[in-house]
């Protein structure tokens, strides 16, 4: 059966679907929440609706299964990782400031040093995808620390850009999430063809650095609550009951003691209960069927009901597992998806 969202208007009128979800609202302190600042994992806000709006509406799935709009701040921010999931607070999604110093002539460009661009979310080196999000690693890469407030991402921070010259020839701006003198995390252009492509990222100063970045057709990765590209999974579960109820809970608790995220234990419940394990990740979105996409949990296969991209978050994309009842009782288990014959990095939940 086809399970879909409530699509929720701006006047709070609900249009009716097969089955809908429980609508859980995240007070953003009169705000919309609307991208994502990946690697930090922090929030950026829409500042043009902040009078109008007081929360995420849910959007209808662009695929099959179940898509969840709302749940998906809840899950995929791990913020400065000294609160667990649940309510995002205004003060820990706040925009951040544009200041920068400005130059009325800008220097002329002088080759400096080379760029190293890997998944955001797992930090790997096994390649890129159209779309996905990156983060290029250096020194000099900017000249100030600067994040995103506005949609669409913009393709220019105090002067820093980032072009990406693709297999074909075509050179693209990027579109950029963040920058800092070290790193600047931005999303591979829409359109970029697969094969080796040329990164090229002109700082404020005017110096450059250059790096190579294999594109792939799909490159998955999974994001962790500790945006590190390891242990928990940045992920929320939905559980639906026999009776059509259902709920969003927690996979991950922050641990003081740890000074990270760990795993919460996930009871999978009574026989009447389906629980869905939502992943995010990015590189996902090509894939080239539903059932290209492999999901194995504690090393038994479980069943993908939607991998694509999810609508609320620019770069992100989303995977909806349907975990096996025969995980009852196993403890941390690893998590693990192939796309297309291509790997994603492992990530921890634990099974009551």
């Amino acid at each position: 059966m086809m399970i879909e969202r409530n699509t929720t208007t701006l006047s709070n009128k609900h249009k009716t679907m097969n089955l809908s979800l429980t609508k859980r609202s995240i007070h953003l302190g009169a705000a919309t929440l609307f991208s994502l600042f990946i690697v930090w994992l922090m929030a950026v806000l829409t500042t043009t609706l902040a009078s109008s709006l007081a929360a995420i509406s849910d959007r209808k799935a662009k695929d099959d299964g179940i898509a969840t709009g709302q749940a998906a701040a809840s899950g995929i921010l791990a913020l400065r990782t000294n609160e667990p999931f649940g309510e995002l607070h205004s003060e820990r999604t706040r925009s951040w400031s544009l200041a920068a110093t400005t130059q009325t002539t800008p220097p002329p460009a002088t080759p400096t040093g080379t760029v190293t661009s890997v998944s955001a979310a797992s930090y790997g080196l096994m390649g890129l995808a159209s779309e996905g999000i990156a983060a290029g690693f250096g020194a000099g890469l900017a000249t100030t620390t600067i994040g995103a407030t506005t949609l669409p991402l913009p393709t220019e921070f105090a002067r820093t850009t980032v072009k990406v010259k693709d297999s074909a020839g075509a050179e693209r701006l990027a579109p950029l999430f963040s920058v800092s003198p070290t790193q600047v995390n931005y999303q591979i252009p829409v359109g970029t063809a697969a094969g080796e492509a040329t990164v090229i990222i002109t700082s404020g100063d005017g110096s450059v650095s250059t790096g190579v970045a294999l594109i792939h057709a799909v490159a998955p990765s999974l994001f962790t609550a500790n945006a590190d590209g390891r242990g928990v999974a940045a992920a929320i579960a939905l559980r639906v009951r026999a009776d059509g109820s259902q709920q969003y809970e927690s996979i991950a608790k922050f641990d003081p003691a740890q000074n990270k995220f760990v795993p919460l234990p996930l009871d999978l419940g009574s026989e009447g209960d389906r629980v869905f394990l939502i992943l995010y990740g990015t590189g996902i979105r090509f894939r080239s069927s539903l059932s290209s996409v492999i999901a194995t949990i504690g090393g038994a296969y479980a069943e993908v009901s939607f991998a694509g991209a999810q609508p609320d978050f620019v770069g992100i994309d989303q995977v909806n597992v349907l975990l096996p009842r025969s995980l009852a009782g196993r403890g941390e288990v690893g998590a693990l998806l192939t796309v297309d014959a291509q790997m994603s990095n492992r990530v921890l939940i634990n099974i009551k």
